[in-house]
């Protein structure tokens, strides 16, 4: 069964009480002040998510997903079959963990998790901070500190083989691989079939970039194989959001 991206939208009404109503000739000054509340920045300080991308389990009626509104940012995990929703981790106690690893305070509603990846086969998440690695096994809740992210060498695109050896990355939704000692940067393609909707890239959606960008793909521990999660969305039926349980339902 195949599921789309969800797209939420949330309305905000605005009351705007307390204006004296004046002769419709009268001339009223601009609030800039209030206007300036307003603007597109502010809103979206107040409205937090938009957007709701649900991370589809492969052959599973279950996806994970993250939001943000005014009680902070959470990563939430859905069986749909179910009608089940919970938290895909405990916040408080990431944000306990982290604060022994930094020697520093976490804020448990707004962590900031970046490059955050679920690998279901595994049972383990991946993200960074300050530019620290960190793989975090749910089954045995334990928090695996990684290796320093170096700006110059570790580009967003680029998924590193554990030798370091070679760079799996996607162009235009095909698969290439590249030796990171190479001085010329020579390219190989692995794969010709991919597309919008079908790809091998993380954004499969895209359809505008035609640089390097970051695959789906993740390599074996002895650097000469590497395996790819591909899911075909071509032919998906749009979906319902319901806010309510954050649950989608078909329209």
């Amino acid at each position: 069964m195949k599921y789309p991206i969800l797209f939420i939208t949330s309305f905000l009404v605005l009351l705007l009480a307390g204006f004296p109503v004046q002769d419709a000739q009268a001339q009223q000054e601009a609030n800039f002040e209030l206007a300036e509340r307003f603007t597109g920045d502010n809103m979206r300080n107040m409205t937090g998510s938009t957007f709701l991308r649900a991370n589809w389990l492969e052959d599973k009626d279950q996806f994970w997903y993250e939001w943000e509104d005014g009680e902070g940012k959470r990563w939430m995990f859905v069986d749909a079959s179910r009608q089940n929703i919970r938290p895909l981790f405990d916040r408080e106690n990431m944000s306990a963990k982290l604060s022994e690893e930094f020697n520093r305070g976490f804020d448990a509603k707004n962590l900031d998790l970046k490059e955050f990846e679920y690998d279901t086969d595994r049972e383990l998440f991946t993200f960074h901070v300050d530019s620290i690695e960190f793989k975090y096994h749910i089954d045995r809740n334990f928090l695996e500190k990684g290796d320093s992210l170096e700006s110059e060498e570790r580009e967003q695109w680029a998924t590193y083989s554990p030798d370091s050896t070679y760079i799996a990355f996607a162009r235009e939704h095909d698969l290439y691989i590249m030796k990171t000692d190479d001085p010329d940067s020579t390219e190989i393609r692995l794969t010709e079939d991919g597309e919008r909707w079908y790809s091998y890239q993380s954004e499969h959606g895209d359809t505008t970039s035609t640089e390097r960008l970051r695959a789906r793909v993740n390599w074996f521990e002895d650097s000469e194989k590497l395996y790819v999660k591909r899911q075909d969305w071509r032919d998906v039926d749009e979906l319902v959001g319901n806010q309510q349980c954050g649950i989608p339902s078909r329209a």
